[in-house]
């Protein structure tokens, strides 16, 4: 008899308490073609399916229960219901470049930029409306020198554009100093109602500033796991492979599903061999993607753990097929079904078989949850990319204030050569 390198749980105890319960012996046969293959309309079928069909086989491992299937073979009491699952190496934690935008929604950065925006044009407004222009000393000397006048301590009347200039300035300085938590300098104009607007905004921004400080320093040594895919339109535009064993019911409904559908769109990136034991190394070093049901999934992911202590396996949460009930299949009109039927119902009435299915891979229980939920309390340290982003934004000031520093010194370098000399102000 061929050694058993691995049996299932909930198979294994099914397959052992049978032959035990009616005195029944066994052994194990391997078919020629080693897959499930498929079942056709004459009776005949391929794989472990045709195996079982021409009566090679008493039974067979569970297999999910399908239309063509069902018309060549017999099948026990369901199992267990299962669905397929998509499969991926585990993503593992690594530093985000757009962190520091994070602390916020879109709608609240959003929001947060409207408001800014407001607060700039009422606070320009009302200093243009008011007609107020600085009454430092540095100003009168600068206007004077300016307009050429003889008569330096005479204020002259700054033009209309002047006035508007000014305002906007001063305006776009305080509304951003105040955001950002910088000096504002003195007070610049004895309105109350530019106090007001100026007040409320240093109280919107202290909270504004309180709340994203405090949620970036959480977030920045916070795990960020970045998801492959999480749908089968992602998987699609990740170019990601995605291997499945040929003929089982995921191939076949890939194959009868529209072209333009994201089932059919799927076909252009599967990936078809026989060599399971291959299949599962390469998705675990992520070769590219499987599709499986869930509980042989979860018996990888046991398998894994066991041997690593570390979860391997990713499985995506969109559900890509319905539920299936899963059996052991007989030749038609085989004696070994009803007997089966009667171990497979007491255990499932008893609540056994439900037992059996949670312990069938008991070392993946950690594994059973979203990875977005993972509660391993590894913190893990910064990385020069988690600042990747606020370098970029540092880097973009200094360089458009380098520019606006160089178009300074050509601008004012030419104002020097073609201005008005105005001596300075004789002093008493």
């Amino acid at each position: 008899m061929p050694q058993l390198l691995h049996v299932a749980h909930v198979e294994g105890s099914v397959a052992q308490l049978a032959p035990s319960t009616f005195s029944l012996s066994y052994d194990f046969v391997l078919p020629d073609q080693n897959y499930f293959g498929e079942g056709f309309s004459n009776g005949s079928g391929t794989g472990v399916i045709g195996s079982v069909a021409r009566g090679e086989a008493d039974i067979a491992g569970v297999m999910s229960i399908t239309q063509d299937r069902y018309a060549i073979l017999d099948f026990s009491e369901p199992v267990f219901i299962d669905d397929f699952k998509i499969l991926y190496k585990r993503p593992v934690l690594g530093p985000e470049i757009a962190g520091f935008i994070r602390p916020f929604s879109p709608l609240m950065w959003i929001l947060t930029f409207c408001t800014t925006v407001l607060i700039f044009v009422a606070t320009w407004l009302i200093l243009w409306g008011r007609g107020e222009f600085t009454t430092t000393q540095e100003r009168l000397v600068e206007m004077t020198h300016s307009r050429g006048s003889r008569h330096p301590h005479t204020q002259p009347t700054p033009p209309p554009t002047s006035i508007m200039k000014w305002s906007a300035d001063r305006a776009l300085l305080t509304t951003l100093s105040v955001l950002l938590s910088q000096d504002t300098g003195r007070p610049h104009t004895s309105s109350w109602s530019v106090r007001l607007v100026v007040g409320m905004w240093l109280l919107v921004s202290l909270i504004l500033g309180t709340i994203y400080r405090s949620n970036l320093r959480a977030m920045l040594i916070t795990p960020h796991i970045e998801l492959p895919f999480d749908n089968i339109e992602q998987l699609i535009h990740s170019n990601i492979p995605l291997y499945c064993a040929p003929t089982n019911y995921f191939d076949k409904t890939t194959k009868m599903a529209p072209k333009n559908s994201p089932l059919g769109r799927l076909n252009r990136q599967m990936v078809y061999h026989n060599n399971v034991s291959r299949a599962v190394s390469d998705v675990l070093d992520g070769v590219y993607a499987g599709v499986s049901n869930g509980l042989f999934a979860l018996t990888i992911e046991h398998l894994h753990f066991s041997k690593t202590g570390s979860c391997g396996l990713y499985m995506m949460s969109e559900k890509i097929s319905e539920s299936l009930s899963y059996a052991f299949p007989f030749p038609k009109g085989s004696q070994l079904k009803p007997k089966f039927d009667v171990v497979i119902r007491a255990l499932k009435e008893s609540g056994i078989m439900n037992w059996l299915i949670k312990q069938s891979a008991p070392n993946a229980s950690n594994c059973y949850k979203p990875i977005s939920s993972d509660s391993s309390g590894v913190l893990r340290s910064l990385e020069l990319g988690d600042f990747y982003g606020l370098f970029s934004i540092y880097a973009g000031g200094i360089v458009m204030a380098s520019i606006a520093f160089a178009v300074e010194l050509v601008l004012g370098g030419q104002g020097i050569q073609g201005g008005v000399k105005t001596p300075c102000p004789a002093s008493k």
